[in-house]
């Protein structure tokens, strides 16, 4: 009986094509084969070869991996129909158990390695494409703004996922200094998105990631309504996409950038939700970081100094200080600077002393200059006047050499405010002339002018302090919330250095 059993490479030859549900004669049409020639192939009756297995079954779309899998399966079966011999041998009803028990601890083996490998694989294509994206992003910004469009509506290669995905990174960290080179960016993203390959549903969700971007640059220039148009635009496409396979778009992007938005227009209860609920979709320590800095950011602009604590408090932990040694530093500064809100000066001291080993390592002057003024202001906290007098007046000569007119403005601010609480109202006084043609120059509301006439007359020392203090809370604040009005800056509200980054 065992010498009719057809080879391994037959056998396979006939589960293949049964599997796929083909005809011999069916099968035989598509390789343009006389019919009875795969019924020998299949009996044995003519020899078949690995190579040549693999041609036949290539129109039912299989092909070498199909072959190895059914021949261990005919194998495994071959040994276990055999069995062992001898007195503890299993009887046929206990064999089939452990055939069973075998073949399912099998499949679930083989479904999980064939699950891990397809992941190591999607990694391994993801990090290509981004590599790719990375240099294809260069070329294009080293081409004209005209050219660029051209180069993408004509080049498959600058259609990318990967080349979108970065336009948008690149739009993000352009925002931070230049708000029409970041809508620039934002705009070249979407315009990738729709006409990259992939399907209609990727390329909707796609667009949904790039029109997020889109609304943040916006955001950035000052353009709430076209940001919030852009936010509406990223949802609904984003939802059209959602029958898209997942791919490597990090969807909790879409809710905190629109968080920034939210936090932009005051609505703060919104953005504290949309980032609480980003912060739950987040994949990895990096962004989870990301969102938590924007939380404290958000709940600093709140005036909600130990919740934002709270939030650099739990970002800590998620930063690779070897990997990203700013974002370190900044987190440190941020902390601080909190703590200043608080009065909690001798506790952001340590801080202080971290922030500037990490400013120095980063070699950044402008870093450094933000740093002096931090320390100057918990010296001031600290009791230590003279000392943070000294240090503001080189502060405010630092940033006006650099042409920062805003910051030369607020620290001189800052050293009025300390020379007035150390009784040194007469030095504030010759302050005056140099800087309110400063305050003059930065169109600011007509009342806040006012203040700050008054308080340079200097004439009543602890109400003038007072109110010194109050402005400075609020023309940190207001650069960042061109609608706030000085009336709703309470008393209460201390200043401090302006944060780091956005």
């Amino acid at each position: 009986m065992a010498d009719s059993i057809p080879p391994a490479l037959a056998r396979a030859f006939t589960a293949l094509r049964a599997s796929r549900g083909w005809g011999q004669g069916e099968l035989a049409r598509a390789l343009g084969l006389r019919g009875n020639l795969l019924s020998e192939y299949e009996t044995g009756h003519k020899p078949l070869s690995r190579e040549r297995l693999e041609e036949l079954i290539a129109p039912m779309g299989l092909g070498a991996d199909d072959v190895d899998l059914t021949l261990f399966w005919l194998d495994l079966t071959d040994r276990q129909a055999s069995g062992p011999l001898g007195p503890f041998a299993p009887d046929a009803r206990d064999l089939r158990r452990i055939r069973r028990a075998a073949a399912s601890a099998g499949r679930a083996a083989v479904e999980a390695t064939l699950a891990t490998l397809a992941r190591a694989w999607q990694a391994r294509e993801v990090r290509r494409a981004r590599s790719r994206a990375t240099a294809g992003l260069a070329r294009l910004r080293s081409l004209p703004k005209e050219n660029r469009r051209l180069l993408v509506e004509e080049a498959e290669e600058y259609r990318s996922w990967a080349l979108c995905e970065a336009a948008c990174a690149a739009s993000e960290k352009a925002a931070a200094d230049d708000a029409r080179e970041a809508l620039e960016l934002a705009q070249l993203a979407l315009l990738i998105a729709e006409r990259a390959s992939g399907g209609e549903a990727w390329r909707a969700r796609l667009e949904g990631y790039a029109w997020a971007f889109l609304g943040n640059a916006r955001r950035v220039g000052s353009d709430l309504q076209g940001a919030e148009d852009a936010f509406a635009r990223s949802q609904a496409r984003w939802a059209a996409g959602s029958a898209a396979v997942p791919g490597p778009l990090e969807a909790g992007r879409l809710l905190d950038l629109e968080a920034s938005l939210r936090r932009a227009q005051r609505r703060w209860g919104e953005a504290l939700d949309l980032l609480d609920r980003a912060l739950a979709t987040s994949c990895g320590p990096e962004a989870a970081c990301r969102i938590l800095l924007k939380k404290a950011f958000t709940c600093e602009q709140m005036g909600a100094c130990e919740n934002a604590i709270d939030a650099l408090e739990r970002a800590a932990p998620l930063i690779d200080e070897a990997r990203d040694p700013r974002q370190a530093c900044v987190l440190r500064f941020n902390l601080a600077v909190n703590l200043c809100h608080l009065g909690r000066h001798a506790e952001a001291a340590p801080l202080v002393t971290e922030t500037r080993e990490l400013a120095v390592a980063l070699r950044n002057d402008l870093d450094l200059v933000r740093v002096l003024w931090l320390e100057a202001r918990v010296a001031a906290g600290l009791g230590r006047r003279k000392e943070a007098a000294a240090a503001l007046r080189q502060v405010r000569m630092d940033f006006a050499a650099r042409g920062l007119a805003y910051d030369a403005a607020l620290s001189t601010l800052d050293l009025a405010v300390v020379l007035l609480d150390d009784g040194r109202a007469a030095e504030v006084r010759t302050l005056a002339p140099e800087a309110l043609p400063i305050f003059g120059s930065l169109g600011l509301q007509l009342e806040v002018l006012r203040a700050l006439r008054l308080f340079w007359r200097a004439e009543q020392e602890a109400a003038t302090a007072d109110l010194g203090r109050r402005l400075l809370r609020f023309l940190e604040r207001v650069r960042l919330d061109p609608g706030l009005h000085f009336d709703s800056i309470s008393p209460e509200e201390r200043s401090a250095p302006r944060r780091r980054g956005r």
